[in-house]
């Protein structure tokens, strides 16, 4: 097993904790995350490795505007888990505005990639971050997608970028 904690990671640099942020631990996925003190943790009713960090209480509804949603899924043997996070990241970014345009980097055994877009969701401007961690070892992919409506971005993404940047998975799950 080996835990992989992505390069521009708060402790790869040596650095403390952003003020009011903590760690919380996902035993489920196998991972550690960066999570807003003031903000909330909800676990998915429907999908037992989907986990919602939200600015606003999660009703379970899918319902929320600022956050980040973080899944894992294991895939079948015959579906390669770097194929399908480069279709994921593409397709984000086909036919939208790209505020980051999609990148690429080892996270230890895995891949991380990603992309951050500005798209329309329901008449609103929303931005969104999307990064894909490929698990070859297991065939695992984890998806974590931060949004916010854009006219809240830069305050949301302080913490959204860390938690984003800041995390660690064990290529074992």
């Amino acid at each position: 097993s080996v835990l992989s904690e992505i390069p521009t990671s708060a402790a790869s640099r040596g650095i403390d904790i952003p003020p009011g942020m903590t760690w919380r631990k996902v035993p489920e996925i196998m991972g550690k995350f960066l999570v807003p003190k003031s903000w909330h943790f909800t676990r998915a009713k429907s999908s037992p490795y989907t986990f919602f960090v939200t600015e606003e209480k999660y009703s379970g509804t899918g319902g929320f505007e600022t956050g980040l949603t973080i899944s894992a899924r294991k895939l079948p043997p015959d579906q390669s888990v770097l194929t399908l996070a480069e279709q994921m990241v593409s397709g984000a970014c086909r036919d939208t505005e790209q505020v980051l345009p999609p990148f690429s980097e080892p996270f230890g055994t895995m891949t991380v990639m990603g992309c951050i877009v500005r798209l329309n969701m329901d008449g609103m401007s929303v931005t969104v971050a999307l990064t894909e961690v490929a698990g070859p070892k297991r065939n695992t992919l984890y998806t974590f997608q931060f949004r916010s409506p854009t006219s809240h971005w830069e305050k949301a993404w302080e913490f959204g970028k860390h938690m984003m940047e800041t995390f660690t998975l064990d290529d074992d799950f």
